[in-house]
């Protein structure tokens, strides 16, 4: 009997890799969205430990200066945070491209599957056929044999 062979085992191997490679891509874009969103995190934190900080400080003096210099730093923390937080969503953009071509390399890889699970089926029929011809054959044979005798 002979071997099941599926004649599209190249397309499905090239379309495994090809999910294998999405798969990797998004978990470093998924790697990518942790670390800005740990940025952006780290950012208000500071934001609000530096407001904390100011209001402890105004039980002391504080010169026009000093209230200046903090007005300016908390100024740029919320231009940095607002750009983080943009960048923060792009990622998430980015993360979600990457799941969607993911999902579409799984799709294409099932098809494939799919098909090789119709062939192998088929190959299995037909083989199983072909057995129970070549048994009818050997017992009609070996009647026909008791038979003559």
């Amino acid at each position: 009997m002979k071997k099941f062979k599926f004649n599209l085992e190249a397309v499905l191997k090239h379309r495994k890799l090809i999910q294998e490679q999405k798969e990797r891509e998004l978990a470093q874009a998924k790697a990518a969205l942790i670390k800005e969103q740990e940025s952006l995190v780290a950012l208000e934190r500071e934001f609000s430990n530096n407001i904390d900080e100011f209001i402890r400080s105004l039980n002391s003096r504080l010169s026009v200066t000093e209230v200046i210099l903090f007005n300016n730093y908390q100024t740029s923390l919320k231009s940095r945070i607002k750009a983080q937080a943009i960048k923060v969503s792009e990622t998430e953009r980015q993360c979600a491209h990457k799941r969607s071509q993911l999902e579409r390399a799984m799709q294409d890889s099932e098809v494939i599957d799919s098909l090789k699970d119709k062939a192998r089926d088929k190959f299995q029929a037909e083989a199983s056929l072909l057995e129970q011809k070549m048994i009818d054959d050997l017992t009609t044979t070996a009647f026909a044999r008791k038979q003559g005798r």
